[in-house]
Order: structure tokens, then C-alpha cells, then sequence
């Protein structure tokens, strides 16, 4: 059943409520009340705002705040129908217009004081889920110039004002998230209220932010922006054919019949081979405990088994040095329980977003071990090769 015979069947139901009442008027209006309140307690209508049309004096009865009511009639309306607040909104308006013959307080609230530009925000947000400042401001920008709502392009700064009269008026939400690369990162979202302007000016729901996929897929959203980075930062590098952090794409199918997802891979050609290279990368944070972490080094011999054309490399990227330090401490300890003869066709390198995205600009193949903070190669022995940080001169003159 879609979400259109879900609000038909509750706006039947209503319907046989009215009809079978010997007082039709007050029972659509104890409907609408219900309705009301419970718009109240999702934060879509301010508890004071005023609605007039008679509906102010009737809302005054004391009665009508009936917990148990509201309880009864969000189980026998709402839950059963399954219907969202989109279609609790919709209902209301319906039910506002049939006994008062008016506009509702919805949507005489929902564009009270909200300008053309912000209401253009509203639905970037709304019809688009982008979440990010930089994407957000170019598709506003964009929009306000074919739609002549200014005579030449805007500056990002035009955007920030009306984002953040929005953000101060509780229509848009920001988000504060550590991000690997970006200091002061936020990702920003259509509130209840937000979302309750857009469907009511577009007459549809606004899609899910695209963020909620990344935290649906990694856990958190810190891990998952992480993830989203190094796949940008592969895919801009002539190295490899074929890249992808979608989990349908980069599922493997184990030995034992399980199934691993690893984080980003990437596909390559091969000189006088028509087999593409399979390469496998991780994006870690060091937030597993030892015995986690032993068990994805684990993962990665099995996928080297299963997939024939792989490169039998441990490629794991981080978001600092010091956690690729940390991550090296834990393989250390894997190592001396693996042993040294049982990992001899494999190698381990571990680095930082920072150094991909070096490799990337300068041209750099990514495998190149240079690339690479700390380098295990096993057939030569078990103590990585670490590289040391470099210096600029001016941290030097300033280290004195």
C-alpha cells in the first residue's frame, strides 16, 4: 500500500467517525484538535500560535487535552494507517478547511516571514538531500540566477544569510561532525519544521538527506565521511580504472561462502592481461579493540584467497599519523601471533588521507610505497619501514 491509500483510508475512517456522530460539527472538531496536538508534540506548530476562525475558543475547553484521547487516536488513525507526519499535515489542513471553510495555522505560519530565497533553500534541501555548505550554496547560487531572482551571480556569502536566518528560525538544522581533512565540518538538514514548509509549498514529502545513506552504510557519519574522502581522492588518480564505496558493488564472496564489504575497492588494467586488478583499501580511525582488528587483517587474507586477481596488499588509511602509528602497534601484535612464514605472500601499508591526496597531485602511482607512512614487507622481515615526517624550514627555525 502506498503512502497515498494509507492517507486514504484514515481520511475514510474519519469520515465514518463524522457520520455515525448525532453531533457531526463537534466531532470533526475534536478530530482536528487531535490532530493538532499532536503537530504540537513534533514541534510542527508552535503550542501558542494562533489559528483563529473560531478554532482558538474551542481549543480554551479544558477536556479536549486528553492524553488518553490523543494516545487513542495516534494508535487507531495514525499507527494502524502507518501514516507520517507529511500525511498528519495533510490531514489537518483537509479537516481546518471542511469545518472552518479557512486556511489552517499551518499554513498561515509555515511562510510567515520566509523570503523567496529562503524558501529556495527550503527546497534545495527538500528536493535535493544535500548536506554539505559547499554543494548547498553552488545549487542555490545557480537556481537564484535562472530563476532572475538576482541580476548576476551571488556570492557564497548572499547564501550564508539566508542559511542562517533559517537555521536562527528552526527550519534548518546544522550539524557539527569531525571531518578528516576540514576543520569547522558541518552537514546540514530540513527540521520538522522545515520539512513541514516544504511539503506543504511543494505538496510532497522532501527526500532523506543524503547523509543518513553514509551513516546507514558506516556506523557514523565521521567513519563514513572518511570512507567518501579516500574514494574521491582514488577516483581523481589515473592508477586505477574502477572505483566504488557502494556496498552492492564492493561486496566479495568468501571461500567459506561469507560475505566481506570492504571499505572502497578499486580496479586496474594490466599489461598484456585482460583481468582487471583487484585492490582493496580500509579507512580506519583506530577505534577497534585488538581482537576486532585482527579479525578484518583476517578478512583481507581470506579476500586475497577468493579473488585470484587481487594485489595481495594490506592498504589501510587513516586520518592522522599518529592513529597510523597506533594502527602499525596493533599489526605489530598481529604479526607475532600470525608469524612471520604465514603472511610472507602479503604486505601491510598504512598512511594518512593527507599523503593519498599528495600522491594524487603530484601524479604519483598510490602504490608506490613513498606514498606510505609504514611499509610491512615480510619476506624481508617483520619491523616496518617507517617514514619520518617532513620538516619545513620554517618548523625548523622554529623548533629552536
Amino acid at each position: 500500500m502506498d503512502d497515498k491509500n494509507h492517507l486514504h483510508t484514515a481520511v475514510d475512517e474519519l469520515n465514518r467517525i463524522v457520520h455515525q456522530s448525532s453531533d457531526e460539527v463537534n466531532t470533526a472538531k475534536s478530530l482536528l484538535s487531535l490532530c493538532y496536538q499532536l503537530l504540537v508534540g513534533n514541534g510542527i506548530i508552535p503550542f501558542d500560535a494562533s489559528h483563529g476562525s473560531g478554532f482558538d475558543d474551542y481549543l480554551k475547553h479544558s477536556e479536549i487535552w486528553d492524553t488518553n484521547a490523543i494516545n487513542e487516536f495516534y494508535d487507531y488513525i495514525m499507527a494502524c494507517n502507518t501514516m507520517t507526519v507529511g500525511d498528519l499535515i495533510t490531514l489537518y489542513k483537509s479537516l481546518f478547511r471542511a469545518v472552518y471553510g479557512a486556511k489552517s495555522a499551518l499554513e498561515m505560519i509555515s511562510l510567515k516571514g520566509l523570503s523567496e530565497k529562503q524558501l529556495l533553500l527550503i527546497e534545495t534541501l527538500g528536493s535535493t538531500g544535500k548536506y554539505e555548505q559547499a554543494d548547498i550554496y553552488q545549487t542555490f547560487n545557480d537556481t537564484c540566477l535562472s530563476r532572475n531572482l538576482v541580476d548576476k551571480m551571488p556570492t557564497d556569502g548572499h547564501c550564508l544569510y539566508h542559511m542562517n536566518k533559517l537555521i536562527q528560525g528552526g527550519f534548518i538544522k546544522q550539524e557539527k561532525v569531525a571531518h578528516p581533512l576540514k576543520s569547522q565540518y558541518a552537514v546540514y538538514s530540513l527540521t520538522k519544521k522545515g520539512r513541514a514548509v516544504f511539503q506543504h509549498v511543494f505538496d510532497r514529502e522532501p527526500v532523506e538527506p543524503m547523509f543518513m545513506k553514509i551513516i546507514r552504510e558506516h556506523d557514523n557519519l565521521e567513519h563514513g565521511l572518511g570512507v567518501r574522502t579516500l574514494y574521491d581522492f582514488l577516483r581523481q588518480s589515473s592508477e586505477f580504472y574502477w572505483v566504488s564505496c557502494d556496498r552492492k558493488e564492493t561486496t566479495l564472496t568468501l571461500l567459506s561462502g561469507e560475505t566481506y564489504i570492504p571499505d572502497v575497492v578499486a580496479k586496474s588494467h594490466v599489461p598484456n592481461r585482460r583481468e582487471l586488478l583487484t585492490t582493496i583499501f580500509e579507512y580506519e580511525l583506530n577505534t577497534h579493540t585488538q581482537e576486532n582488528f585482527e579479525k578484518k587483517m583476517e578478512r583481507f587474507l581470506q579476500a586475497f584467497r577468493a579473488e585470484k586477481n587481487s594485489v595481495k596488499c594490506i592498504y589501510i588509511v587513516t586520518n592522522n599519523r599518529e592513529n597510523a602509528l597506533g594502527l602499525s602497534r596493533k599489526v605489530d601484535t598481529w604479526v607475532a601471533k600470525r608469524g612471520q612464514m604465514a603472511l610472507m605472500s602479503v604486505k601491510v601499508r598504512i598512511t594518512t588521507l593527507v599523503c593519498i591526496r599528495e600522491a594524487v597531485q603530484k601524479k604519483n602511482p598510490i602504490s608506490s610505497s613513498e606514498n606510505w607512512i609504514v611499509s610491512y614487507d615480510f619476506q624481508k622481515g617483520v619491523r616496518p619501514k617507517i617514514i619520518k615526517p617532513t620538516i619545513s624550514f620554517n618548523q625548523k627555525k622554529s623548533a629552536k
